[in-house]
Parts: C-alpha cells; sequence; structure tokens
C-alpha cells in the first residue's frame, strides 16, 4: 500500500512484481494524478516499466480509459507496452469515476466486487468484468449515476484470458455461467414465483472430469425457499470443455412471504469421480429492492423521483439522479426542485438546496417502481417531516405516474397525499410544487409564462424546449408565480422559511418574467385543515413541450389522465354510524400492522376478511357478534397460516350477517 505518493514510487512499486494493483486518485486520459495535480502515474512512466509478473490494474479515477476522445489513452499505452512488461488487463473509467464518501460510491464498489469475483472461484476475466456488472445490475438499469458509471467501466485485454491455473494432471469444475428464469420471465424472482436455474459448468483443469454431479443447497434465508429439485448429473466435462443441465435444471419456488429485496445465499456442492469436489457459492434476491431514487423514462422525458421530497437529484450536487430531460434524450433542464408545505414561517417542510442544510422531508420507506397498475410505469415513495426541529408528524406518500403513448408521453404526473398521524389537527397548510429549471445556456438567460386558467407555469430559454408545473388537485391555486433566483435564491443560496411561506400563500407573487435571468417557478394549493388521522391531496404534472401551445395540449392531456382510474378512494363516511362503514385505515400504506376502524348501527354479526390482489380469501379478522358503535381491529400482515404476506395491494372487506351491503377498502402493505 502507498498512501500519499508521487511518480516515482508507484514506477518504482510496480516494478517489484505484483499482480494486481489498484490506484485510488484523480484522472485523466494521461494517467493518475493526486488531488493537488501531482502525478502518481502517467504516461511517461510506461516506457520505465520493467516488470515481469502478469499485472492487472483496476481504479476509480476518472479518465485513464478514454480510448475514443484523444490518441491512446493510459489503458492502452499499457496494455501496449512491449518486452513483456505493463499489463495483461486493465478495467478503467472511459469517463468518471463516482465515489460517496465516507462509504464507497459506484465505481468504488465495482472495482472492489471485481477482485472479490476473480477471488472466489471464476477463472475467466471477461467473466469476471461481466459478473462485476451483473452483480450491481438492478441498480445501474434503474439509477442514473450507477448506469453511468456501469457502462464506461472498461475492460481493455483479452476477454478470454484465464486469471487462475489449476495444477497438472488434475480437473477444475467451475461456474461459468448461470442463469435464473423466473416463471413471468421479467426477470424477476418475485415472491411466490417459481424459477428454474441454469448452471453451466466448465472444466479448467487438463484432464477430463468424469461422472459430474451437482447439489444446490440454500445456506442463508433458506426459510424463504423451497427447492425442489436440487440435484443435476453433468456426466463427463472434457478438458476446456462445458456443459449445462438446461435438460435437467435446479428448480425452486420463493416464499410468498418473502420481503421484497431478500438476499438468499445458495452453494453449488460439485464432484466429480477421484474423490474431488468444490464449492461455489452466490446469491439471488427476490423481488425488486426499493432504492433512494428512480427515474420515470417510459415515455418522451426522463424525469427522477425520491424518497425525501427532493426532486429531480438526491442533492443539488446533482450526483444522484437524471433531473429532468425533455426529450428524453435531450438536455437536462432541471437544477433541483422540491414539495413544500407550511403553514407558517417556523413550519415550512422541504429538501432542496444543500446551503440551507435542509433534511426537513426525511425518507419512511424506498421508491418502489416499474409497476404498470394505473399507467404504463408507476412509481411510490414515502417520507416525512422528521427532520424538523417542531415536526407536526405529516406524513406525504408520493405517487408517480408515466405513459409511454404519443398523448401522454411528455409528462410524470405526481401526487403528493399528506396525512396527519400526530395526534391534534394541522390547520392552514399550505403545499407547493419549486422547480429551479436552468433551460437556457447560459442558465441566467431563462424566461416564462403563465397561463392562468389552467394554473400552469412554464420556462424557455433562447431556442430551447419548454418546461414546467401544472397544478392537478385541487382545482384552485393559492399561488403560481415565478421566483427571481437573484432576489430570493442568491443572498443565502437558498430560500428563507420567510419567504417560502410566502410564496405558499400568495403573498409574493411575481406573474411574469421581467427579462431573461435564473427563474425558477412554483404552483401551490391550500389552506387546507387536516385533522389528525386524515390527509390532503396535492398533485402536479412535470411536463414538457415544443412550445406554448404543445405544453399547454400537454396540460390538457395530463388533466384528462387524472386521477388514473380506481386511484383515488373517497368512501362516504357517515357522521354518526346510521350504518355500517370502514371508517378509517391507517397508516396507509403500512409496512408492520393496520388498524382498521368501523362502524356497526346496532348490534350484529360481523365478517371482516382479508383478499390478496387476485381474490383469493387470506385471513378473517372478525367473525363474531359486535355491539352498535364504533371497532377497531389489527391486522399484522400474516395470513391465516400464520405466515408473511408478501408486499403488495390487499383488500378488507366488512360484511353484516343477513346484509347484502359490502364495504370494501384497498391496503397496501410494503417492506
Amino acid at each position: 500500500k502507498l498512501e500519499d505518493q508521487y511518480s516515482p514510487a508507484t514506477r518504482n512499486a510496480w516494478n517489484q512484481n505484483y499482480n494486481f494493483c489498484h490506484i485510488a486518485a484523480h484522472g485523466s486520459y494521461q494517467g493518475f494524478w493526486s488531488q493537488y495535480s501531482n502525478p502518481v502515474f502517467t504516461t511517461s512512466d510506461i516506457p520505465s516499466l520493467t516488470n515481469t509478473m502478469p499485472t492487472i490494474l483496476t481504479s476509480i479515477a476518472c479518465h485513464p480509459g478514454d480510448f475514443d476522445e484523444y490518441g491512446d489513452c493510459f489503458a492502452e499505452q499499457i496494455m501496449n507496452k512491449t518486452g513483456g512488461s505493463g499489463t495483461v488487463a486493465c478495467a478503467l473509467n472511459s469517463r468518471y469515476g463516482f465515489g460517496s464518501p465516507p462509504s464507497m460510491g459506484p465505481s468504488e464498489a465495482m472495482d472492489t466486487c471485481f477482485f472479490a469475483v476473480m477471488l472466489k472461484d471464476t477463472f475467466n476475466i471477461g467473466i469476471i468484468h461481466g459478473a462485476t456488472k451483473n452483480h450491481y445490475r438492478n441498480l445501474i438499469w434503474s439509477q442514473g449515476v450507477w448506469h453511468y458509471c456501469g457502462l464506461e467501466l472498461n475492460l481493455f485485454g483479452d476477454p478470454e484470458m484465464q486469471v487462475k491455473l489449476s495444477q497438472a494432471n488434475e480437473p477444475y469444475v467451475y461456474i461459468s455461467d448461470r442463469v435464473l428464469n423466473d416463471d413471468n420471465n421479467n426477470g424477476i424472482w418475485d415472491p411466490g414465483e417459481y424459477a428454474e436455474l441454469i448452471v453451466t459448468l466448465s472444466n479448467g483443469g487438463s484432464v477430463d472430469a468424469s461422472n459430474v454431479q451437482a447439489v444446490l443447497r440454500a445456506t442463508t434465508n433458506s426459510q424463504y425457499v423451497d427447492i425442489s429439485d436440487s440435484t443435476s448429473a453433468y456426466g463427463t466435462i472434457s478438458a476446456g470443455g462445458s456443459v449445462n443441465n438446461a435438460s435437467d435444471p435446479f428448480k425452486m419456488t420463493a416464499d410468498a412471504g418473502t420481503p421484497n429485496g431478500t438476499v438468499i445465499g445458495f452453494t453449488l456442492h460439485v464432484t466429480a469421480d477421484g474423490g474431488y469436489s468444490w464449492d461455489y457459492n452466490f446469491t439471488y434476491a427476490v423481488g425488486n429492492p426499493p432504492v433512494d431514487y428512480y427515474d420515470h423514462d417510459i415515455g418522451n422525458v426522463r424525469y427522477t423521483v425520491t424518497n425525501r421530497g427532493i426532486c429531480g437529484f438526491l442533492n443539488d450536487g446533482q450526483t444522484q439522479g437524471s433531473g429532468f430531460h425533455y426529450p428524453i434524450s435531450g438536455t437536462q433542464y432541471l437544477y433541483i426542485g422540491s414539495v413544500w408545505a407550511g403553514n407558517a414561517s417556523n413550519y415550512v417542510v422541504n429538501r432542496d438546496y444543500s446551503a440551507e442544510n435542509s433534511g426537513d422531508w426525511q425518507q419512511v420507506a424506498g421508491v418502489y417502481g416499474d409497476g404498470t397498475v394505473y399507467s404504463d410505469q408507476d412509481s411510490w415513495a414515502q417520507y416525512n417531516d422528521a427532520g424538523m426541529g417542531s415536526p407536526k408528524d405529516i406524513t406525504c406518500t408520493q405517487k408517480g405516474w408515466a405513459w409511454s403513448d404519443p398523448g401522454g408521453q411528455d409528462f410524470v404526473i405526481v401526487e403528493y397525499t399528506f396525512r396527519n398521524d400526530g395526534s391534534s389537527a394541522v390547520n392552514g397548510l399550505y403545499f407547493g410544487q419549486f422547480m429551479d429549471w436552468d433551460v437556457g445556456d447560459p442558465y441566467n438567460t431563462d424566461q416564462g409564462g403563465i397561463d392562468a386558467s389552467r394554473n400552469l407555469i412554464y420556462q424557455y430559454g433562447p431556442g430551447t424546449k419548454y418546461v414546467g408545473i401544472g397544478l392537478l388537485e385541487p382545482s384552485t391555486a393559492s399561488n403560481v408565480s415565478f421566483i427571481k433566483n437573484e432576489d430570493y435564491v442568491y443572498p443565502n443560496s437558498y430560500i428563507l422559511d420567510s419567504d417560502k411561506i410566502q410564496f405558499l400563500n400568495g403573498s409574493i407573487n411575481v406573474p411574469s418574467t421581467s427579462g431573461q435571468d435564473d427563474w425558477s417557478g412554483f404552483v401551490g394549493a391550500g389552506p387546507f385543515n387536516v385533522s389528525a388521522g386524515d390527509s390532503a391531496i396535492f398533485a402536479v404534472v412535470i411536463l414538457g413541450g415544443e412550445g406554448v401551445s404543445d405544453i399547454q395540449q400537454n396540460y390538457d392531456s395530463a388533466k384528462v389522465r387524472y386521477p388514473p382510474v380506481g386511484v383515488v378512494e373517497k368512501p362516504e363516511i357517515p357522521k354518526t354510524p346510521s350504518y355500517f362503514n370502514i371508517s378509517k385505515v391507517y397508516p396507509e400504506p403500512f409496512s408492520k400492522f393496520v388498524n382498521i376502524e368501523f362502524t356497526v348501527p346496532q348490534e350484529s354479526k360481523i365478517l371482516l376478511h382479508i383478499y390478496d390482489a387476485s381474490g383469493r380469501l387470506i385471513k378473517t379478522l372478525v367473525n363474531s357478534k359486535q355491539s352498535a358503535g364504533k371497532h377497531s381491529v389489527k391486522w399484522d400482515g400474516t395470513v391465516n397460516r400464520g405466515k408473511k404476506a408478501a408486499s403488495g395491494v390487499y383488500f378488507c372487506q366488512l360484511i353484516v350477517s343477513g346484509s347484502e351491503r359490502k364495504v370494501t377498502r384497498k391496503l397496501l402493505l410494503v417492506k
């Protein structure tokens, strides 16, 4: 290990002959540098390399693998070093490497995984590189920064190169490939789903492996999987050959109560004649685990939603998230955004500019994405006001909907349901959507307009597309206003709460842009009086357009699609129990238990059932006489046999014996 050492220290260490090297430094296409721009290991060191051992190089650094912008980059030059020195392989970034101190960021995690895979059971360096990315595939395809890092980490060298050798005159059987085929073929092994595992075994030894047998065992979280066929016969695998078990795959089913994101560990025990045996460990995740942010990108926009009230990115450093692209392959127009809530200058909840250190909104659950219940791409997240000095126990459930068809591809609808989880009413609440757009280039060439009849505000720059915010729910706005950043953001690098509350309630209103400048847009609604246990809804559309008429048409299309069919449930609840009813379900959604309150007008035999989304009865909570009045029962998320139910949509149904009336409410279980 070399710490804070500059050239030629790295070169001299290299020449002492090491098989593996990882350089944690800054970089360019010419090599590696310290934070003070001192050379650590550069192209000028390559001619002086004299190492004789084959060396593999990895690094988190930016650009040493930048093969396409300049002449030969560092990776190409060290790979092409003649005389047997240099490297036999490099895994380096063609663009940026991202860290996340003090924890590991995407680039560091993939570099660490590279060595973890190599030191376990994999011989082929191409497979090592591919397995590294495959390990993080869900993050790479769902999160902007991970996607970027995964695509631009490149392998230089022969992908067929073997990195380990077996002893002479022995077989060496290893896993060269494995594929888990889930029953519905969507690439996600869901709770309750059957799957078949096809494993390809290869022989990297110098002699044939005879009578190869394999047994699959679950080693961690084994209670969540039933392996119905754990054995497979491979026969003889010739030296250098491969055999798979596609005709006799391992068969297994994930338990229906498996929490989303649960990782199950497996061991494959492989034997061959002659007393040879090998054990290989690997994992599979059940379900699609929640993340901190998610890109709506099914249509013609790319918009990042999060689980902490901030919009576009997880912070204004823009290191995690994609912002707002319109069209989807076009320019990114958003600096940062946030949903605001408040009723006074000492109670304004938001999360946008880092200079304010306002982590007012705190995540309750991760973002769940890729649903298709109400749109072509649904998302769900939840956060609360726990980051406030004096919180009022307001929880926000955020739902996002996007479409791929021509009439709905230019926007994302976001619905915020603010629930009062406190013990007393919170009155005079306002809600607002704030977006600091940077449409023009440079950023201070924005201007915009307001369509008051639509509660639509939009911005544009010289020759750019149009982007904006439109109010969908409620129908009346408290304020539709521009915010001049020079006046309200620049003095403190954030907007004061005393100004935010005035934008929320409309005391400050800027109805037009006075010229090209750095502007933000804001749409607010209220006031709402929210009793304990009750909720208020605020919904907006984030949209783009080619011009004024196009963005107006896109708003109108969004207005028609909101609310999606089946989303909003507003049962009529009587002030007195003149008839039986499910009066309240909370918390909504729930993770551990849910309280179901119901009213009965007279003593009656009551049935209260829980059904899953397919209509199957899974639990009976009440089956007895109940006196007239209000009652409450708790469901702990278990089915009749005591097993935990999987995350998803459920329904509770209240039935009175002898009556044809049934009352049903939807429940959402999130783990």
